[in-house]
């Protein structure tokens, strides 16, 4: 005789306990698959109902034994959970089944159509079903399902329902295409297997989103900007965008700049901040705009101030000097040079600081003689020419004496 305890519970399982066989001859064997829960001749099984299921069918088997037996009883008893193996809440239901005249069929398992072929998006988690199991049929017996090929690495498979996992990430640009062979066994019987074809399925997948964009100090109307590659798991890079704003206002200048990771902005307000991001697109989409990295243009720098005394006229050969003072509005460090210019070797500049002398050596030929005295503070140039003016010798004539008598 076999037996069923029906038994509520508040989770979703189908377990079956297998006790030994009531009598020779018969089969201790119960598994609970797909909902149906299969026993055989002799064996005492638990199924488990779970919230809100009232009706489960149970399929009820007889092995190919050699006894031949006229009638066979079947009871069903229902109880609570606790009361696995006491008292039942309701009384047995007798089932009579004929197991006469035996017929000793098995059937094997075997894979129909419908199993070479299965699919999985990329980029899933680890352990995500890979399409719907790989069956085997089979009245007899409950096969048992194993996984090799060349891939099999990459995937798990549970054994008793044939459903293929993943168990590595899947990447459609890394492999497309996966190959597994999915074996059932049964006892006494040899075992059945299938390959099976497993595609990765291509999703757009856009870049990622950089991290916030370098941006340096500038020069007075520019900014450079350089970045890094993001995260890239769909095709290459094809370009770049950058954008900016003025800090806190302002609206969007969207750039695109090709395949590059740095970029110059020109054309900027002197002695602004500004808010600069970066995005990234390849084949299959664009991706977000980074975080903001910010920059400030440089200041507008103030050309040095510079001057000088005028020479007077000097006679030949006299000499003649002027004093040049030179500032900075900016307080930027002043280079002198000088003097310069076609008269520069009748010139000479001597003193330290901000107060320099511009010495005339004289000359002997009357004429204008002149010469330049420049300072600079590395981004602008200030320049001064002096002229000195050397005069002619002075005329003198004189008349002629007449003779004269004594004392006249």
């Amino acid at each position: 005789m076999g037996k069923v305890r029906v038994l509520a519970i508040a989770a979703a399982s189908f377990p079956a306990l297998a006790a030994a066989p009531s009598q020779p001859g018969g089969s201790a064997h119960a598994a609970a698959l797909g909902g149906i829960l299969t026993i055989d001749y002799g064996a005492d099984a638990v199924v488990v109902f779970g919230p809100g299921e009232t009706s489960r069918t149970i399929a009820v088997r007889t092995l190919p034994d050699t006894v031949a037996e006229d009638v066979e009883t079947f009871s069903v008893a229902l109880g609570a959970l606790a009361e696995l193996g006491t008292a039942a809440l309701g009384g047995p239901t007798g089932v009579r089944l004929n197991e006469w005249p035996f017929s000793p069929y098995v059937e094997c398992p075997s894979f129909g159509p419908g199993n070479s072929a299965r699919s999985v998006d990329e980029n899933v988690s680890v352990g995500t079903a890979v399409g719907s199991p790989v069956w085997a049929d089979s009245d007899s017996s409950i096969p048992y399902y194993s996984l090799s090929g060349t891939d099999a690495a990459s995937f798990t498979i549970v054994d008793v329902t044939g459903q293929i996992k993943t168990d590595t990430s899947m990447n459609y640009e890394a492999k497309s295409q996966y190959s597994v062979t999915v074996t059932a066994s049964s006892p006494g019987c040899t075992d059945a297997s299938t390959g099976v074809t497993i595609t990765v399925n291509d999703l757009n997948e856009p870049p990622g989103k950089p991290d916030a964009p370098i941006v340096a100090a500038g020069e007075t109307k520019s900014l450079p900007a350089s970045w890094s590659a993001p995260v890239n798991e769909g095709p290459p890079i094809t370009s770049y965008s950058v954008r900016w704003k003025v800090k806190a206002g302002g609206t969007w200048t969207v750039q695109s700049v090709g395949l590059v990771t740095s970029y110059t902005i020109t054309g900027l307000a002197d002695s602004t901040t500004y808010e600069v991001q970066v995005r990234t697109t390849n084949d299959e989409g664009t991706g977000s705009w980074s975080n903001s990295g910010e920059g400030t243009t440089a200041v507008p720098n103030t050309a040095p101030a510079l001057s000088c005394g005028t020479f007077s006229d000097v006679s030949p050969n006299e000499p003649g000097s002027v004093t040049c003072t030179a500032s900075d509005a900016d307080g930027d460090t002043l280079e002198w040079t000088g003097p310069t210019g076609s008269d520069a070797s009748y010139f000479s500049l001597s003193g330290s600081g901000n107060t320099r002398t511009l010495g005339f050596n004289g000359s002997a030929t009357a004429g204008t003689y002149e010469a330049t005295v420049s300072v600079s503070d590395g981004s602008a140039t200030t320049s001064v020419t002096l002229i000195i003016r050397v005069n002619t010798a002075p005329a003198l004539s004189c008349g002629t004496f007449s003779d004269v008598s004594p004392n006249e």
